[in-house]
């Protein structure tokens, strides 16, 4: 967040590249609301979703599956040109699911969740749109229902 004179010439969409004392990194505007500016990363950071059936994940990055079990994650919602990897490194056979929230889709008009069935199960996914997720690569027997 950043709350200066520049927030009020940033517009949703804009992107603002960051220097830090580890690094550089490009980050896009998500909100602009009374002279603060919301962000989200773009690069390729690592969200570890742990066994939580209540974990949410970022909707850019890399994710991975740890629960030992049958578990429930939710994604946050796209944005256009965003990319999300998310590959189960457990070795649960009992299904873990991956829901994309109320009103966005994944692939089809109609498919909302993505089950990982087995270590390796990986997808790559693209925003299509704040509502739409489309598929660029599955590997293993990741589905979309």
């Amino acid at each position: 967040r950043r709350s200066s004179g520049l927030a009020s010439r940033r517009a949703v969409g804009d992107m603002i590249l960051v220097y830090a004392s580890d690094g550089y990194t490009m980050v896009r505007v998500s909100a602009v609301s009374s002279g603060s500016v919301t962000t989200k990363a773009m690069d390729y950071v690592v969200d570890v979703a742990a066994a939580s059936t209540s974990a949410n994940l970022d909707s850019v990055g890399i994710s991975t599956l740890t629960a030992t079990g049958a578990a429930s994650y939710t994604m946050d919602a796209p944005f256009a040109g965003c990319r999300k990897s998310i590959v189960q490194t457990s070795t649960s056979t009992e299904g873990i699911t991956v829901g994309v929230g109320s009103g966005v889709t994944v692939k089809s008009t109609s498919a909302d969740t993505l089950t990982f069935n087995g270590q390796g199960d990986a997808v790559d996914l693209v925003g299509l749109s704040a509502t739409r997720w489309g598929i660029v690569s599955n590997i293993g027997a990741v589905t979309s229902t």
